[in-house]
């Protein structure tokens, strides 16, 4: 996730530029220069992040992998991490569920002594 980090380190200058430019061709023409730069970025990180997950099911990573899909418009990819999340959360919940269901059994075990 460091190395991410450390790619994806430039991005907001990026974003920063683009958001600064205006309407005239010569800012249309840059912004497309940067967008691509950005998406460049992205696509740098998208194998690194596949490796990361497949090794472990870092949530961090699976966001972040979610958002940059998103960004490329890669909808099967988004769908992909956006399912895995959902299966992180429901699988924390049951575990949740599991933990408060097991502590009251001992409650109830231990008041009726």
């Amino acid at each position: 996730m460091n190395l991410v980090s450390l790619i994806l380190e430039g991005e907001s200058a990026i974003v920063e530029e683009m958001n600064g430019l205006g309407n005239s061709k010569a800012d249309n023409a840059r912004y497309d220069v940067l967008k691509e730069t950005r998406e460049s970025l992205y696509k740098e990180c998208v194998p690194i992040l596949e490796k990361l997950i497949g090794i472990s099911q870092n949530q961090e990573a699976i966001k972040t992998l979610m958002n940059i899909y998103g960004t490329l418009g890669d909808n099967e990819g988004f769908m992909r991490m956006k399912g895995m999340v959902e299966k992180i959360i429901k699988n924390k919940r049951l575990r949740t569920l599991y933990f408060r269901g097991f502590f009251y059994i001992i409650f109830l075990m231990i008041r009726s002594l």
